[in-house]
């Protein structure tokens, strides 16, 4: 049986799957009736974690030892903020996936108003892996990939509002523009336009951020840390706050 056989058994079969849409970070389906659904099955099929979407979007990041505390022998990865705007912890960003920090931990930037149409940068320099209007991928020299998700259920608007500025496979430094959108335009369109940020593949909670981001040059918007031998940590890490 091949992975998809596999997937669409574990959905419950061909005829109790309505819709299907692929999205940079999950594979997003419809299905008749939730009970004929295996977890167990998609699991053993190569899916990382199932979310229904009685998952709660509002859950936030549980109290407990510095993040940063602990990383001792691993790179730090210093991320730059693609675009201007407020510093959101992923807790509080209204999707399941982020805010369960499901594909990695980061943080989210609620885009500035009022400025036009937004050029979203690369934050850090590598080879851009996966490029849609909505959302892209870099994988940096320190095998670490980064996703820019730019809004919450964007791919639903099918590239309308977002301009590619970079092509999928170039090669960016930091600081290089990728895509530009307009977030008034997303308002429009009631979808969010608060856009995660996230280390692919990183331990929840290890990677955090200062409460705010410049425009010019690019700021620095997190990094993942690591103690140096007088106990200190390298690269930046400042335990985020939510500004009201």
């Amino acid at each position: 049986m091949s992975k998809a056989e596999a997937i669409i058994k574990g959905l419950g079969g061909a005829e109790n799957i309505v819709e299907i849409e692929a999205c940079i970070t999950r594979l997003r389906t419809e299905v008749k009736d939730g009970a004929k659904v295996n977890e167990s099955a998609l699991k053993a099929a190569g899916a990382r974690r199932t979310q229904g979407r009685n998952g709660c979007p509002g859950h936030r990041r549980a109290r407990g030892r510095h993040p940063c505390r602990g990383h001792r022998g691993h790179p730090v990865t210093v991320v730059l903020a693609p675009l201007p705007g407020r510093v959101v912890a992923l807790a509080d960003v209204p999707d399941p996936v982020f805010a369960q920090q499901m594909v990695g931990s980061g943080v989210a930037i609620e885009p500035a108003r009022g400025q036009g149409p937004l050029t979203v940068v690369a934050p850090i320099s590598g080879k851009i892996l996966k490029l849609h209007p909505h959302a892209f991928v870099i994988f940096g020299e320190k095998a670490t990939g980064v996703l820019v998700h730019i809004g919450i259920d964007t791919v639903k608007l099918e590239g309308d509002g977002f301009t590619l500025i970079a092509a999928e496979g170039d090669t960016v430094n930091a600081g290089d523009p990728v895509v530009s959108f307009d977030p008034a335009h997303i308002d429009t369109t009631g979808y969010s336009a608060i856009c995660p940020v996230v280390v692919m593949d990183s331990k929840p909670d290890t990677v955090e951020s200062p409460p705010s981001v410049g425009t010019s040059p690019p700021a620095t918007l997190c990094s993942t840390g690591r103690r140096n031998t007088k106990g200190g940590h390298t690269g930046r890490c400042a335990r985020p706050r939510l500004e009201r």
